[in-house]
């Protein structure tokens, strides 16, 4: 406990931890590297890990310091650092449901993208994209609102729209509940942020192989190396060929590579400068229909029982594609000084480009579906105009620059951070319309060959842009050694800009200056113990989404002659943590309720409300709270386990009609489970065997405002057996092992997209 005569330290977020399908049989690195490199801190000194003392292996000839990123060498994320710079402390010292998925956990699973890392975090869904030549593929949803334009990479935004690999991801941390007193516009239901894998002191090389269903061939590399004492490299690289299981033509084809050179590790001043590239050749999904019943309401295609439709079936066409390219640089310095001030400053810059084409299939009518279950066919319409296709490409660029300092007034003691936070993004569409390609089919063995099709580009062009400046300062209060205040505010100046050749929707500019407050109230009754109550308030306004809006929408881009107000999104929460077992496991606990207003603009020549820019217009309460628990039971025995009961309700609309309905892509319940236990070790065979297991489960929800469209439950019961001697190590992941039928997205009342049935991961791999 800290005593009443000391000043107030708030720890800042640390910056230093950070081939092709045929060599089926090549060995792994990456989950050695972060094992070598805990296992060798713990050794230097830098505390004992609970991982490195129950599944590290010790090199004794490496030698590894640094700070550690966010969650790479903790079990109880209560202890793991909040990956920004302007939000010093640890999720214990931080009021907000913070969730950490460490690098200990993402190895177990075998986690290859951020969609399935976040699948440990409750509350999260997905939603698939609208079409109009904006987002497609995955839409991640926080606490039932739309977090698409809210990814983090170092705690600086994550430019573009593309499939985020995890072969440069240490941890991944999400910030739940609006933070616009920290981040600014946007952040209506959370942040999600991905550490990347810095630099450490010590040598250490690795290759990991890994071979699935899909069939799935993925390689990663990991290498570090120490140049002195203080400055050393990491490389990471990735090469994947991949079919996704049980979903036909649907292909997941990425190379990735990404390099991190730190100096000043683990001293007063500490520079990383990294580059990261990645590839991804693949070919969207975006589903299978709903159908719609006897009842009235809509429920997959794939739930009925209907000759020749299974979980596989998909519409996709050989003109389908999506190739992106993402281009990073970042810069991330850190500067401590002797009177006890952190000054960090984080720049990056990044270039994105994509060709994309996709299918997109339209709802089944109940006319069609009697067809369909008496064994005939029927017609399907395909929406966005037969399926949307574009070229886009964009840039943006980001500097924060904060400083954190302790000092006194009378008997008050305080810890403040201020800051400036500048960012523009800019972005270019080309829509694109086919020749010889159908688009209209049937639900029943749809075309996939179009061999003559060919695309023409530059008809429908759009442009925007968005500018944001913001000042920001918190400075936490301490009163005595058990009770504070938390006081935050930050203010804004946001512009977008819109242009298109398209007279349907017009261009122009939005401004919007707004005020973002926070304030908490904490009790540390004991040393291990925190309990608050916070307000914050968040502001998005019109454009904040350049490379994942859907553009061309007139309720979304600026246009001139239109009166614009920024949603605003209230959050009331109280929670708890709570360290137990000398630290070794945390518990966390909330009980929330979030309100967000609608969003509108007034027509000029009438005055009447239009319909707002985001989530049409819908003014929503969420209220609910969480439950989680991570760490090590013994020295042998991880967990991670967290609950989330989600209540939504429409309470505000421009169609009267679905105003009290439930909110959509809302489950109501929603658990995440997994753990893992190392066996002892036997006499007669060398080496050590873990075992591990979980469970994902989210109750049905609706997926449209009018509460039509209904998307089953997800249940899947995931299994690993894992095998470590010496350098080398093999593990085996099974997963959906009663083979139920889920669903991984889902959007309006139009369209589902199945997840895949019962799966496996075979790993093999040596650290060297």
């Amino acid at each position: 406990m800290r005593n009443a005569d000391q000043a107030p330290v708030r720890r800042s977020p640390g910056r230093g931890t950070a081939a092709g399908a045929g060599l089926a049989m090549a060995f792994s690195l990456a989950p050695w590297a972060a094992e070598a490199e805990e296992a060798a801190k713990a050794a230097d000194g830098g505390g004992t890990s609970p991982e490195a003392s129950s599944d590290s292996l010790t090199l004794s000839e490496i030698s590894v310091t640094g700070a550690s990123s966010p969650g790479a060498a903790v079990s109880n994320t209560n202890n793991a650092q909040t990956g920004f710079s302007r939000l010093p402390g640890t999720v214990m010292e931080t009021p907000a449901t913070i969730q950490v998925v460490p690098q200990k956990i993402i190895r177990q699973q075998q986690a290859t993208t951020l969609d399935q890392i976040l699948k440990n975090v409750p509350g999260i869904t997905l939603s698939a994209g609208e079409g109009n030549g904006g987002q497609s593929g995955s839409q991640f949803r926080i606490r039932g609102l739309s977090a698409k334009g809210d990814i983090y990479r170092d705690g600086l935004r994550d430019f573009g729209v593309y499939q985020r690999d995890a072969f440069d991801t240490d941890s991944v941390e999400v910030l739940k509940g609006p933070m616009g007193d920290i981040f600014g516009v946007g952040g209506a239901g959370g942040i999600i942020n991905q550490s990347s894998k810095q630099a450490f002191i010590g040598t250490v090389n690795s290759i990991d192989q890994q071979i699935g269903s899909g069939p799935t061939y993925r390689t990663t590399v990991d290498s570090n190396l120490k140049i002195n004492d203080k400055t050393a490299v990491r490389i990471n690289g990735l090469y994947q060929n991949a079919d996704t299981p049980d979903r036909n033509h649907v292909t997941a084809d990425r190379v990735g590579a990404s390099a991190d050179l730190g100096y000043g590790i683990g001293q007063e001043t500490e520079l990383h400068l990294n580059y990261y590239f990645l590839q991804n050749d693949g070919v969207p999904d975006f589903g299978v229909p709903f159908a719609q019943g006897a009842n009235g309401e809509y429920r997959p295609l794939t739930e009925y029982d209907i000759p020749g439709v299974s979980r596989s079936l998909s519409y996709v066409r050989s003109t389908d594609q999506d190739v992106s390219n993402t281009q990073i640089v970042s810069a991330l310095f850190r500067k401590e000084f002797e009177n006890g001030i952190v000054l960090n400053n984080d720049t990056r810059f990044g270039y994105y480009d994509r060709d994309f084409s996709g299918t997109n299939p339209a709802a089944v009518t109940y006319a069609s579906l009697k067809k369909l279950q008496a064994g005939g066919n029927a017609a399907l319409t395909y929406g966005a105009g037969g399926g949307m296709t574009y070229r886009q490409d964009g840039f943006g660029a980001q500097n924060v620059l904060s400083a954190t300092g302790d000092f006194t007034t009378g008997f008050l003691k305080h810890s403040l951070t201020a800051g400036l936070d500048t960012s523009y993004q800019d972005d270019n569409r080309s829509l694109g319309t086919w020749t010889g390609r159908w688009n209209n089919q049937t639900v029943i063995n749809p075309q996939y060959e179009y061999p003559d099709a060919y695309a023409v580009y530059g008809a429908t062009t759009r442009y925007a842009n968005a500018t944001d400046v913001g000042i920001f300062a918190n400075d936490r209060v301490w009163f005595n050694d058990k009770i504070s205040l938390l006081g935050s505010l930050r203010w804004d100046y946001f512009r977008s800009d819109y242009e298109t050749n398209v007279a349907t929707v017009g261009g122009g500019t939005a401004i919007a200056r707004e005020w973002s407050p926070g304030i908490s109230a904490i009790w540390e009754p004991l040393q291990d113990t925190m309990l608050y109550a916070s307000f914050s308030r968040s502001y998005k306004p019109i454009g904040t989404d350049v490379a994942a809006q859907v553009g061309g929408v007139a309720a979304e881009v600026a246009q001139d002659g239109r009166a614009y107000q920024p949603e605003t999104i209230d959050s009331y929460e109280i929670g708890t943590k709570i360290n137990l077992l000398d630290g070794r496991l945390g518990l966390t606990g909330s009980l929330f309720q979030i309100n967000k207003y609608n969003a509108y603009t007034t027509d000029p020549v009438t005055g009447e409300v239009v319909v707002g820019f985001t989530d049409a217009g819908l003014g929503l309460r969420i209220r609910g709270f969480e439950l989680g628990v991570t760490g090590q039971i013994t020295e042998d025995w991880n967990v991670q386990a967290a609950y989330s009961y989600l209540n939504g309700e429409i309470t505000s609309s421009s169609t009267a009609a679905v105003v009290g309905n439930a909110a959509p892509d809302v489950p109501r319940n929603n658990l995440s489970l997994w753990t893992a236990y190392q066996l002892p070790e036997i006499e007669q065979l060398p080496g050590r065997f873990s075992v591990g297991g979980g469970l994902q489960y989210a109750s049905g929800y609706w997926s449209d405002n009018a509460n039509t469209a209904w998307v089953p439950d997800t249940v899947s019961l995931d299994a690993m057996v894992g095998y470590n001697h010496d350098n080398f190590r093999v593990s085996l992941n099974a997963y959906n092992l009663t083979d139920h039928l889920n669903y991984t997205a889902s959007f309006n009342n139009s369209r589902v997209v199945p997840a895949a049935g019962r799966t496996v991961m075979f790993n093999i791999g040596a650290t060297f």
